[in-house]
């Protein structure tokens, strides 16, 4: 087995975020524990994606593992961390951080795809951000009973940044502000305007000093007829923001300057 091999596979940048940023990726689905509103995943084998009995809008990361590089290189980080404690976690995350890190990497995004799924692998992270101060770490996590310590938010890291994402099986822990970031996807500019949000499309709001409350627009491959196809469909048509491999954006820090239904 080669060097490679042994090692978690990390990535420069996507369509939506600049090569400073390195990406970690895990099975979509499979890893998400908190998933619900999103929860879709593919079969390891065959590629097909499947979706959850309550997923009103399919994960974009599943979709994108219909690739088999892409399904290939997630399993494999899966793969490689199952079965470890926290001390072997940190050991195979730090060496395989340091032997692809970027002398340009300024931010370190965890779970592109997939999501925090158990305390070996989140006390694993806390270690890594202190072990790594001069990246700035941030991730998104629908498993929120894992960020929680005594009914309060766990300490974290000055440079690990969470966001509590909406849609999940853990919705009622974002009931009361206990988390001061979150997110939420949404279908329409409308949907954002009447909840006072604003849409990032760049992370942005995800890293930035000031925690906020935001959202996301809907994107990737939906199931047909599903209302988060048609609302993709719609704003495709009216070349407005429908995918990140798409030209049309829209600026972040502002709530949509569009009429309320």
């Amino acid at each position: 087995m080669s060097l490679s091999d042994q090692l978690l596979k990390f990535g420069h940048g996507n369509s939506k975020l600049p090569n400073t940023t390195i990406t970690f990726s895990l099975p979509a689905g499979h890893t998400c524990p908190g998933a619900l509103l999103c929860h879709s995943w593919v079969d390891p084998l065959s590629g097909k994606v499947h979706d959850g009995p309550n997923c009103q809008f399919r994960c974009s990361a599943a979709s994108e593992e219909t690739r088999p590089s892409v399904r290939q290189a997630r399993q494999h980080n899966w793969r490689l961390l199952l079965g470890l404690n926290t001390g072997a976690m940190v050991d195979l995350l730090d060496l395989s951080l340091r032997a692809q890190r970027r002398s340009y990497s300024e931010r370190l995004r965890w779970f592109v795809s997939g999501d925090c799924y158990n305390s070996y692998l989140r006390d694993a992270l806390l270690e890594i951000a202190r072990r790594h101060p001069s990246l700035l770490f941030y991730l998104y996590s629908k498993n929120l009973p894992l960020w929680l310590e005594c009914g309060r938010p766990l300490a974290l890291p000055d440079n690990l940044i969470l966001t509590a994402s909406w849609g999940g099986r853990y919705d009622f822990l974002l009931m009361d502000g206990l988390f001061s970031r979150t997110a939420r996807v949404v279908h329409t500019y409308e949907e954002a305007y009447a909840a006072g949000l604003a849409i990032d499309t760049t992370d942005a709001l995800a890293y930035a000093p000031a925690p906020s409350h935001f959202a996301h627009l809907s994107h990737g491959t939906q199931p047909k007829g599903s209302v988060a196809g048609q609302a993709i469909a719609a704003r495709k048509s009216a070349g407005l923001f429908h995918g990140y491999s798409s030209r049309a954006t829209i600026p972040v820090h502002t709530v949509p300057l569009i009429a309320a239904p």
